[in-house]
């Protein structure tokens, strides 16, 4: 997946790249983004997502709502 910056529009190499403190930095014109709000609408075909219904998974994944969160799981089996 490429990251490009909201600004200049150029590509943000991984290294400038910080999950964990959700942190993204152009070098090109040196600003500094929100990682998740640079990928927030991105899907993995590169294009602007709809919204994502978790009560209808892909096949082959499932959603369950729990009274404390929810949890999620995918099987690996074709």
């Amino acid at each position: 997946m490429q990251i490009n910056c909201p600004s200049c529009r150029s590509k943000i190499a991984t290294d400038d790249l910080n999950v964990s403190t959700d942190v993204a930095l152009c070098r090109a014109c040196g600003n500094t983004f929100r990682l998740s709000e640079i990928i927030g609408g991105i899907s993995l075909s590169g294009s602007s997502s709809a919204s994502v219904d978790l009560n209808a998974p892909p096949p082959g994944a499932w959603y369950q709502p729990l009274p404390d969160g929810f949890t999620t799981g995918a099987t690996t089996r074709t």
